[in-house]
Parts: structure tokens; sequence; C-alpha cells
């Protein structure tokens, strides 16, 4: 452009005026004025020569003259003025809309005053309704309208306004569509107002979530590590009563330093990551199995502890059995012996203090040494009696689907046996030992036999003796009033 126009220049699609070439506008601009104001004096001048206008009027007309003279320097101004205006307005658009942050800029009455497209494009909102001029309320709105707020539009909105207020920041977690993480800050303004920035911190809080996993889970196989393992064996040593025991196993593979000198550390890597996998598929969701380092694995187990928590009617443990010699056959059923309940009934009295209630509402700790004695047999003795008698029924059932070792319901004082208050059971399946049985275990229609026949003594068991409020309950009392109905013969 030329002349009076305005001269600007682009640098990398961005609006910027020229400052060199505005000052040799003006400059020209200058020169004009000069030129027009020495022409209208010699006008005048020669008006004075050859009219017989008064000295007043020519005066006038100066006035007039020099009057345009200024009025049309002034609006010139103006007219830059606002050109300049324009490209710093432009610039500043093309600078807000270029940051990865969305920013909103509020007045004092909680309107939109500038807001970027990144904004709208991280909640998907529209341009025609998140504008300058749009109110706080409304924009919330329209994001809970497409779906990426789902609170109380009025509380959230005047909870920031009013901490704005007082010249506090405000920072909010939110999702928006797709399940990226947005921080969005609010910081107040000394004119008022405030500015928000929205910033998409997905990838920051991935990565702060891997740092965290990485802490306490093992890198390769992805189990808990030495810190997890030890935080969790403390909490679970903590949270054990009286009488309660956990078991922690320790796995070491032999030879795997051969593995990997023969095949190499990647070949060894996945064989770490295949005993993992098996490990973890062997234990319950409860149990905590953790690679302790090289070709180390400990697993947690609380069973009984467990069992209570779960206000279990029976605890069952299922092992296979070893011994040296491969001869030895066949399947057993343990329950706890009177010298290992007389030991633990020690224990348990010892303890008292920190006994919290038995289950059946039997409680030590504010009784004295005699009664909680009496107490604790009294509940001993039966748990005692009613796991012999679901034992005798399983082991029936097990004569039916292999060899038992022996017929009679065998006591000892396992550690799995030792619950004052739960009908518990040990059922050695088979020897591994023993190179027929090993087989027959490996097999899944024969470890299906053993879990039926398991199955089919503990139903009669709880058929025979139904615990109160179960269903088995419900259908005895229905099979005694049935009974009690029916007409005499």
């Amino acid at each position: 452009m030329s002349g009076w126009g305005d001269q600007v220049t682009f640098d990398s699609g961005q609006y910027m005026p020229s400052d060199s070439i505005i000052a040799a506008k003006k400059a020209g601009t200058a020169t004009r004025l000069a030129l027009c104001a020495a022409l209208i004096a010699a006008m005048i001048s020669a008006g004075i020569a050859t009219s017989d206008w008064s000295l007043r009027e020519r005066v006038l007309l100066a006035l007039v003259a020099v009057l345009a003279i200024a009025v049309g320097l002034l609006l010139r101004r103006h007219r830059l003025s606002d050109q300049r205006l324009a490209a710093e307005r432009l610039q500043l658009s093309v600078a807000v809309n270029n940051i990865p942050q969305g920013l909103v800029l509020y007045d004092a009455s909680a309107r939109i005053v500038i807001c970027n497209q990144p904004y709208r494009e991280m909640f998907g909102l529209s341009p025609d309704i998140v504008k300058p001029g749009c109110t706080m309320y409304r924009l919330i709105q329209h994001r809970k309208e497409t779906g990426s707020f789902d609170g109380d539009v009025e509380e959230f909105c005047n909870a920031i306004i009013r901490t704005v207020s007082l010249g506090k920041a405000t920072r909010q977690l939110t999702e928006a569509p797709g399940g990226r993480a947005i921080e969005i800050v609010n910081r107040p303004l000394k004119a008022g107002g405030w500015v928000a920035t929205i910033e998409d911190i997905t990838e920051r809080t991935r990565a702060d979530e891997k740092i965290a996993h990485l802490a306490h889970y093992d890198a390769l196989t992805d189990l808990p590590n030495r810190a997890l393992f030890r935080e969790r064996l403390e909490q679970a040593l903590k949270g054990l009563r009286p009488g309660e025991q956990l078991a922690v196993l320790y796995i070491d593979i032999d030879e795997f330093k051969s593995v990997n000198d023969a095949l190499g550390h990647a070949i060894g890597d996945e064989l770490l990551k295949s005993i993992a996998q098996r490990l973890v598929a062997c234990v319950r969701h409860s149990d905590t199995v953790s690679r302790q380092g090289g070709d180390e694995f400990l697993v947690l187990r609380d069973r009984i502890g467990r069992a209570r928590l779960a206000k279990a009617d029976m605890f069952v443990s299922i092992h296979a059995d070893s011994i040296a010699s491969r001869d030895v056959s066949g399947a057993s059923v343990y329950v706890l012996s009177e010298h290992g309940a007389s030991n633990e009934a020690a224990r348990w009295l010892a303890d008292r203090e920190n006994a919290a209630d038995l289950m059946g509402g039997v409680k030590l700790d504010d009784k004295d040494k005699q009664l909680a004695s009496v107490l604790l047999d009294l509940s001993q003795t039966a748990n005692i009696s009613a796991s012999m008698t679901a034992a005798q029924r399983v082991i029936g059932s097990l004569d039916a689907v292999g060899q038992v070792r022996k017929a009679q319901v065998q006591q000892a004082g396992f550690v799995v046996l030792k619950s004052p208050d739960i009908p518990s059971l040990l059922v050695e399946t088979a020897y591994i030992s023993n190179p027929e049985e090993e087989v027959s275990l490996r097999n899944t229609r024969h470890q299906a036999a053993l879990a039926d026949a398991v199955f089919a003594g503990l139903r009669g068991y709880f058929q025979a003796n139904p615990p109160v409020g179960t269903r088995y309950a419900q259908a005895h009392r229905a099979t005694v009033a049935s009974v009690l109905a029916a007409p005499a013969p």
C-alpha cells in the first residue's frame, strides 16, 4: 500500500507493523501538511492583495485553515493508533491461540474477556457460545451439556468466584473426553477478575504413576518388590489375632545361573516372567507373590485370618504330601489334636487382653482367667467335634475316588488347624513323591474328581448340620415343616 494507507510486513504468518515504515510515514505526513499550510498562507496573501476582505475576515479564514490542518492531523493519528491497536490484538490472538495450554480471562463480573482455541478443543466446546462476553455460568453449563462436567454448575461457579474474590488461587483436577487428565488453575488479578489456565497433564500423570509403580513393583515381572512385600507383611502381622498365623513361602530357582550362561539373559528373563505368572495363578487374589531379586520369590499367605474376616463356617486346607519313600500313597484327612488345642488355648489365654470377639459372640478380654479358660475350652471342643464329623464325610467321599491311606480321621497340631473358633480340616489328597500319584495329580479329570469329592463331603455335613442363617438352614426347616405337616399313615 502507498500514500496515506498503512504499511505492514508479515513474518512467518504473523501480523507485524514495521516501526521504520511508520516513522517514514509520519515524516511524509508532516511534509505534506507543511506544504498545505504554505499553500493556504500563499492563497491568503494573494487574497489580501487582490480582494477587499477586511483584516478580520482574513484572520478568521487563516484560523479555519489551521484548524482544518489540526483536525486532519488528529484524525490521521487516531487512525494510526487504531491500526496499531488492531495489529497488537492480532498478535495477542495469534500468541494466545498457539500456546499448548488452555486460557480463559474473566473480568470482575465473571464474563469471558479472552478464551483461546486450545481450551475449546480440550472440552469440545462451541466457539459460538464460549466467546468474549459469555458468563462463567454459561460456559460451565455448556460443558455439562457436552459431557465434560457432571457437577452442580451454580455451586461450582460460586465456589470459584468466592475464592478468587478473596485473592486466593484454586486448583482442580478433572477428566476431559477420552479419559485425559486436566488441571485447571484459577489465579486472581489485582485489577479484578481472574485468569484460568487449563493444562492437559495426562502424560505427566501417567509418568508419575509409572514412577510410583516402579517404586513398589519389580520392573521385569511386575510383581511386588522387597519394599512392598515388607509393607504387606507388616500389615498382615499387625492384623493377626491371638491364635492366628500366616505363611511365608520362600522359592529359589535351582540352577538358574546356568540358564543365563547357556541360553542368554533374554531367555532367563522370559523364564522368570513365566515363573512369576504361574506363581500368581497358583495363589488367591488376597495373597502376595513377590520377587526379591534374581531368582528368588516370596509368597505371603494369611489364611486363617482371612477366613475369620469372611465369617467362614469351615476352614479347609488342601495339600499334596511328600515323603522320602516313593512307595507311600493315598489320601488322608486331619483335624486338630487335643495337644495342639491345649497349646493354642494357652496362647489365647496369655494374650486375651488383645483378643477381640470370637465367632459366635464369645469374648475373652473382659473375662477372668478361669472363666476365659472354660469358654475357650468349650469353643475348641465344639469345633474339634464339628471338624471330626465333617472330616469323616470327606474321607468317605475320597475313598470313592482313589486310594485312602488311612481310613480313620487323623489328628495333629498343624498350624492350619489351630483356629479355636472355626472348624478346620487338612486334606492331604495324595503323595507327589509317589510317581503314579504324581501323574494322577497332573490330570485335570482327576483334579476335578478330587475337588468334587471334598465338596460332596462338606455339602453332606452342612446339610446335616446347617449353620444358622444359611440356605442349608432354610432347606432344613422346610424339610422339617413338611414332615410335620404330612398326615399320619
